[in-house]
């Protein structure tokens, strides 16, 4: 390889670096807020250790539960481990179908998907939800596969503003899709990075939205084949389930089992500065698949990178 080839190789890899370490996962502000009035049964616990901490819940709602399919809800046994600290992968990872977060009365937060890939919330292939936007699936999980409802639904969502919903499997808090530094607002996916998250004052969160894919796109959080194995870092723009009509999503991957690279800094795009009302968006992303070829793309910067150090050593 000539001298002239490898000076972009060597300005690229010589591009300044956030420093490695770990960033924090769930405030303990936000581990004091999982309760469960148990007015409908339901039970959640968060216990403390030093470094981590773990969630525990039946999976019942502290709201009524309609009955909108011939399926019963029933008593769980969930239990999930985060740590405190977490790191963010260079690459993210795939949605695996049912469980991808947990609120913080206990309920499971779904994928947005059907068993058959489709949109379970909106279209011709919607499935049926009660008024508390839940239902219940064939194993007797109640779940909820968008924001919840908030209109005599509990305490998970109430429409207030920065209002913290639960935690995804990665250790990544959700937020709710009204924030202030929207107003009156609510924040749909194109204000988000494709993981449907963002920087806000420094720490990464999660948001409802009330567009596709709802809830999260894939997971920034390095860790979250603790609490699903079925999960894989290996998601870029050209991997995963992409419903023409709704915009992409990292779902089904060919490859499994593939754990985190871990990342200097927040790979994503959307770095917001509340103290000053305003918002800086590295690169706001177009979440369509009619343009998606020519939006920035992290992992796979971050996969070149990685590829070209690898090329640079061999050719030594």
């Amino acid at each position: 390889m000539s001298s002239f080839m490898l000076l972009p190789v060597i300005a690229l890899l010589t591009l300044p670096a956030a420093s490695l370490g770990a960033t924090e996962g769930l405030s303990a502000a936000e581990r004091g807020q999982f309760y469960n009035s148990q007015n409908q049964g339901g039970e959640v616990t968060l216990t403390e250790y030093d470094s981590y901490y773990v969630i525990a819940s039946n999976g019942l709602p502290d709201h009524d539960m309609e009955k909108v399919n011939p399926l019963t809800a029933t008593a769980q046994d969930f239990e999930y481990t985060f740590d405190k600290e977490l790191e963010f992968a260079c690459t993210p990872a795939n949605l695996p179908k049912g469980t991808i977060g947990i609120t913080k009365t206990g309920v499971a937060l779904y994928s947005p998907l059907t068993s058959a890939d489709l949109n379970a919330v909106e279209g011709d292939d919607s499935e049926t939800f009660d008024s508390c936007n839940g239902h219940t699936n064939g194993q007797g999980v109640y779940h909820y596969h968008q924001s919840p409802g908030s209109d005599n639904c509990g305490d998970t969502y109430t429409a207030e503003h920065d209002q913290f919903i639960g935690v995804a499997l990665d250790g990544f808090p959700i937020y709710g899709p009204y924030a202030s530094d929207k107003g009156d607002e609510p924040l749909s996916s194109d204000d988000l990075d494709i993981c449907h998250g963002r920087m806000v004052d420094g720490k990464y969160r999660y948001h409802l939205t009330f567009d596709f894919p709802y809830v999260l796109g894939c997971f920034w959080g390095s860790d979250a084949r603790t609490n699903r194995k079925a999960v894989s870092y290996v998601c870029d723009l050209e991997v995963g389930t992409d419903l023409t009509e709704w915009g992409y999503l990292c779902s089904n991957v060919d490859e499994r089992g593939v754990d985190a690279t871990i990342c200097n800094d927040y790979p994503g795009t959307v770095d917001v500065t509340t103290t000053t009302n305003t918002r800086r968006s590295k690169n706001p992303r177009n979440r369509y698949f009619g343009t998606r070829q020519n939006k920035p793309n992290p992992a796979r910067e971050a996969h070149l990178k990685r590829w070209l150090k690898q090329l640079l050593e061999e050719t030594k």
